[in-house]
């Protein structure tokens, strides 16, 4: 082979392939380039309309990443590979995928609507999907709490919002119930407004709001008697211990016995 015929052959097949590749380069890079400014311009304008952060990212994300699978059919397409036999593969796996991720899904759609509507936030008191405690993270797929008794327990956001949701933070006050036996032909009346004064000198008690002390029903061993208290949210686990303690402390030995729940079949 001479110089003549390696130069044709260079010219002929080496030559335009090494253009398709710095074409191929060049469309990608400015594609890539393209692709960021459209993200950060949706960014902006999600932003401006007060969107949530965490949705924002994910939005940008999924947008970016279905933009790059676009660039990169183009790309191909540029370098003469047919883009039919990637485009049926590309079904097939999002037809198998979605199978297999129908759960993930479903949790994704959940996390998006949970996230537009709130009906919680981080660090809210919330009982819902099987969990009673405080909101730590919430997440496109799950959110995270911290229980009571400090469990970390991580919940599908599908779960949640398909069952019913109790937020114990969205109000500002919350109404504690706490109800004690009482034994027959005990005098409980002239203890009555000792303990309401008791049950007021609590912090984080309502000021101004009243102290019921009513007798809720009779059972074969005396009255039961029920004190309705208006707390603050945020220390009515507190506020319903110390209530029960005053309880105790001002009837002594008329007994205690238990506390009403605050909603059914949760406590």
């Amino acid at each position: 082979m001479n110089l003549e015929t390696t130069l044709q052959l260079l010219q002929t097949n080496v030559l335009p392939l090494v253009l398709r590749l710095f074409g191929a380069v060049i469309i990608w890079m400015i594609g890539r380039r393209l692709i960021n400014m459209v993200a950060g311009i949706a960014s902006k304008a999600l932003g401006r309309q007060d969107f949530d952060a965490t949705l924002i990212r994910y939005f940008t994300s999924i947008l970016a990443g279905v933009l790059t699978i676009f660039l990169i059919l183009g790309v191909v397409e540029f370098l003469g590979i047919p883009t039919t036999s990637f485009a049926a593969l590309a079904a097939g796996a999002g037809l198998a995928i979605g199978a297999a991720w129908s759960g993930m899904l479903a949790n994704f759609a959940a996390g998006i609507f949970i996230i537009i509507m709130r009906p919680y936030k981080v660090g809210d008191h919330v009982a819902g999907g099987g969990v009673d405690g405080f909101v730590k993270e919430i997440g496109l797929f799950t959110t995270t709490f911290d229980t009571i008794d400090n469990v970390q327990t991580i919940v599908g956001n599908a779960r949640l919002f398909g069952e019913n949701i109790y937020n114990y933070s969205s109000n500002a006050y919350r109404l504690c119930m706490i109800e004690f036996q009482l034994a027959h032909g005990e005098d409980f009346r002239a203890k009555i407004d000792s303990l309401k004064k008791e049950l007021a000198a609590i912090p984080n008690v309502l000021p101004g709001s009243p102290i019921v002390l009513d007798i809720d029903r009779f059972t074969v061993w005396g009255p039961v008697l029920l004190a309705k208290i208006h707390v603050h949210a945020d220390h009515f686990l507190k506020v319903k211990a110390a209530a029960t303690d005053a309880i105790q402390r001002v009837f002594g030995d008329m007994g205690l016995a238990g506390q009403r729940p605050d909603r059914e079949g949760l406590d």
